[in-house]
């Protein structure tokens, strides 16, 4: 009798916390929504087009530069943190060993950059843009996301990040006033999240004692290791996330790129929701026995599908409602362009709320494979249909590669889940 009672207030006491993350995170996706809604329409407002592409294309290049330094640790570093939670020198060692590593990846990255810079004069000519859009890089390396996400205390994660997005919405009103203000906005931006990283830091060092201590070579090595995979995977899945507004911007004008960029936030805006889902049953069902998981993924995928098909549908019918609303644009390629990234967002989606299990199954050389092959598969589809039809066959080949991606992660989950269930 006192197991049953003690399994339900286990049960219970994961459904609060489960609904406590998701709720932090829904408020943090909420401000995300909100303030974006306030900057993005000003700033292309006093910017232009052709400035608002240079910085949506700098931040592509740069986006690549967070991979590095992240390197795969927001997945599984949360995984280690989950699993030795109530050991604190084991997560003493962890903490430590990503800290190290991310930083020697920061120093790296900041050199690749540097090589980047002086020897294409595409990246010469506005050089500082890149060196002012790479410190956004510094804060997050700062902001441990992966600890606050595998001992499950999403709290800090919302708190920080709206303390950020609301230091670069206040800075942007006051400093950015002209065109001339533009190389302010990454300044502005990485300002915010080096002061929310700052905090966290101080909050996992003081209330969570994990403190900074240098670990063993061998030590390295294991969580280098550990994590390649899940690497590969996040580089790969930016091949065809950034790679398409880093192809336009070689292949055509930055006003181009900014009109697609305009879309493309907008569209992702939607899509976004999906992270705090994602983080929020990541932890969740990493150490849940594969019965669980099972029934869990089918019920939850399926509620997805189907309530995502409803929402999206309504913004892919009020789409050029919605674009002019935001950016107070009509003109037909930015209309065509939002309305297959709307298509694609829902695929993004359930994109997103997919790979939990694949990580939760230890399938992670699967999918760095995968997109891997979809990253190559991407570039020259995004190449040729850029050529002939810019920005629109762009965002036609992101969409292609979403719903392969989506059919195949789908397929491979449940064989696992089946093959497990049935032993």
């Amino acid at each position: 009798m006192s197991k049953v009672i003690n399994k339900e207030m286990i049960e219970t006491e994961d459904k609060k916390k489960l609904i406590s993350n998701f709720t932090s995170l829904m408020s943090l996706q909420s401000v995300n929504y909100i303030l974006p809604l306030l900057t993005f329409p000003y700033l292309v407002r006093i910017l232009g087009a052709e400035y608002f592409g240079l910085l949506a294309f700098a931040t592509a290049i740069i986006t690549y530069f967070k991979m590095i330094t992240d390197y795969g640790f927001d997945l599984s570093a949360t995984r280690k943190i989950s699993k030795y939670r109530d050991d604190k020198e084991k997560i003493i060692e962890i903490f430590s060993s990503v800290m190290i590593l991310k930083g020697l990846f920061f120093i790296l990255s900041l050199f690749l950059l540097t090589i980047l810079i002086f020897t294409f004069e595409n990246f010469r000519v506005n050089w500082e843009i890149y060196y002012f859009t790479f410190a956004m890089v510094f804060g997050q390396l700062l902001f441990p996301v992966w600890f606050f996400q595998g001992i499950e205390e999403m709290k800090y994660i919302t708190y920080l990040q709206i303390l950020a997005k609301a230091i670069f919405t206040v800075l942007i009103f006051i400093l950015v006033l002209t065109k001339e203000d533009f190389y302010l906005v990454p300044i502005i931006n990485s300002i915010g999240l080096i002061v929310a990283g700052a905090i966290s830091l101080y909050i996992v060092i003081t209330k969570y004692k994990a403190t900074l201590k240098w670990q063993k070579l061998d030590c390295l090595k294991y969580y280098f290791k550990d994590s390649y995979y899940i690497f590969i995977s996040s580089i790969a899945s930016n091949i065809y996330s950034s790679g398409a507004i880093i192809i336009l911007g070689l292949l055509t004008s930055k006003e181009v790129v900014g009109y697609y960029s305009m879309a493309e936030k907008l569209a992702s805006a939607f899509s976004g929701i999906a992270q705090p889902l994602s983080k929020t049953i990541f932890p969740y069902i990493t150490n849940k026995n594969i019965e669980f998981r099972n029934k869990f993924f089918n019920k939850f995928i399926s509620y997805l599908a189907i309530i995502n098909l409803f929402i999206f549908g309504i913004l892919f019918y009020f789409s050029n409602e919605i674009l002019e609303l935001v950016f107070n644009i009509s003109n037909d390629m930015s209309n065509i362009i939002f309305k297959i990234l709307i298509i694609s967002a829902y695929f993004t989606f359930l994109n997103i709320n997919l790979t939990p299990f694949i990580y939760a199954n230890k399938q992670d050389r699967f999918l760095s494979k995968l997109l891997i092959y979809m990253g190559i598969l991407f570039l020259p589809l995004c190449y040729i249909s850029s050529l002939y039809y810019g920005a629109v066959g762009a965002t036609v080949g992101i969409t292609t590669i979403e719903i392969l991606i989506v059919f195949l992660l789908i397929t491979k989950v449940k064989g696992k889940n089946e093959n497990k269930y049935n032993q």
